[in-house]
Formats: C-alpha cells, structure tokens, sequence
C-alpha cells in the first residue's frame, strides 16, 4: 500500500477502505486493541471539541497512518478468518 502524504488523503483513504470491507474483516478491525483504544482517544478529542465533524478528524496524520495500515491488513484477511478473530478478541 503507497503511504499518504497528508491527512485529508489519509482519512479519505481510511473511509473508502472501511466502507469497501467486509464486514467480518472491519469487526476484525474495530476489534484489534490498538485500534480500539485510538478510536476511544479520537471519540474523547471529539467529545471534548462538542463533537463538532467526525471522531477521525481528530486524529494526527501518524495515527491516520496506523489505521489504514491495520484497515489494509485486516481487509486482506478472508472473512472466516476475520470472524474468527473479532470472536475471540484477538482484531
């Protein structure tokens, strides 16, 4: 996957991903600790900005970056094996 440069290219990429899996690979997603616990600081930033646009406009480019990389990853899984994963936690 070519890295995006900046942080509008890198959210539109991350949302075209996420809309475009599976949806067993994106529960695998959401599942995954180091998501879960960036998309629970992004929904605190945007708690505390009166939840003005979307929680990932709150997000720096390198945190962008980390989720689109993990998004990448976890579409490429076969869905059974993403099921398997969300299951048990282990995203």
């Amino acid at each position: 996957m070519q890295r995006c440069r900046g942080l509008e290219e890198c959210r539109e990429r991350l949302l075209e991903l996420l809309d475009s899996m599976h949806p067993w690979c994106r529960s695998a997603f959401y599942a995954d600790r180091d998501v879960a616990r960036l998309v629970s600081t992004l929904y605190s930033r945007w708690e505390e900005a009166g939840r003005s646009g979307e929680p990932v406009d709150y997000a720096s480019l390198d945190e962008l970056r980390m989720l689109l990389e993990r998004a990448d990853r976890y579409s490429r899984l076969p869905p059974w094996q993403a099921l398997r994963m969300a299951l048990e936690g282990r995203g």
